[in-house]
């Protein structure tokens, strides 16, 4: 399996590194055939990693003339990662559906509204996120767990986006396990709610390999046992990198490759600008 693009991309427009070109450049020499650009979609209230709202409008005319400058060497597509905060922002935003996007990556990091776990994230330094923990949900991960699977489906149901970002990004924290248990009961049935929920929503959900290539959370997400209840599910998959530097576009895409070749995963895709196409297998035409 050749994984052809990548559609989670961070530049010097929110807290990635570097221009869009440079990415370009990187995808082009790597063989890469799709690139998509993922900014940070602003929001209303000041983060140090979000695209400032005056950012969009030279962060689109800069990837849209790339595409044009690139076209017929790259197929380059313009979109967005956007947080879901319920009553606050999320993919079908109509703030966000007025930017005249290709796609949409749909995250939770936050698992509340306004003074209800809005001032932090599951994905930042430890101490915040046991800190949050304890202040939201009295110091109980498990419910914290919910919270977060809980904020996913209701984006998936309410406002699913194109591809569904790290689905797991709350086990970031607990690669030592000391947080919550993967192989706990609780765990993996609230996980498989939530991928039922993905099934049903039309959405692609994620292989991100960027927690691992950056060493942030020693895994992909999801996990390999998720991955492979995916394919049993039949849920389409997309090979990301979630790249923060240009040398990043790529990320482990061999090693992802060869594991969803395992798993036997038949429904990998990979979008153009004029719509999803499906990877094959290796050895298939």
């Amino acid at each position: 399996m050749k994984i052809p693009g990548n559609y989670h991309t961070h530049t010097r427009y929110d807290d990635g590194r570097g221009d869009p070109e440079d990415y370009v450049r990187a995808a082009l020499a790597r063989g890469l055939t799709h690139l998509g650009f993922s900014g940070h979609a602003p929001l209303p209230f000041e983060t140090t990693w979000n695209m400032k709202a005056e950012l969009f409008d030279p962060y689109k005319r800069e990837i849209l003339s790339l595409r044009d400058r690139y076209a017929g060497r790259l197929d380059i597509l313009l979109g967005l990662e956007v947080d879901y905060i319920s009553g606050v922002m999320s993919p079908r935003h109509p703030e966000i559906q007025s930017r005249g996007l290709d796609y949409t990556l749909g995250s939770v990091h936050y698992l509340g509204g306004p003074g209800d776990g809005i001032d932090w994230t599951v994905d930042g330094a430890r101490e915040e996120l046991e800190a949050g923990v304890t202040r939201c949900f009295g110091g109980s991960f498990r419910r914290a767990v919910e919270r977060y699977y809980d904020c996913m489906d209701e984006m998936l149901t309410v406002a699913p986006p194109d591809i569904v970002a790290h689905f797991d990004l709350i086990k970031k924290n607990n690669r030592a396990g000391d947080l919550f248990s993967e192989d706990e009961p609780w765990y993996r049935e609230r996980v498989g709610r939530s991928l039922e929920v993905v099934r049903g929503s039309g959405s692609t959900l994620e292989v991100n390999t960027g927690g691992l290539a950056r060493n942030t959370s020693g895994a992909l997400y999801p996990s390999e046992w998720i991955l492979a209840e995916c394919v049993r599910l039949g849920i389409p998959l997309v090979v990301d990198s979630d790249a923060h530097r240009p040398e990043g576009v790529d990320a482990l895409f061999a090693e992802a490759a060869a594991l969803l070749e395992r798993l036997n995963a038949t429904n990998v895709r990979a979008l153009t600008r004029a719509g999803w196409i499906r990877v094959p297998l290796s050895g298939e035409p």
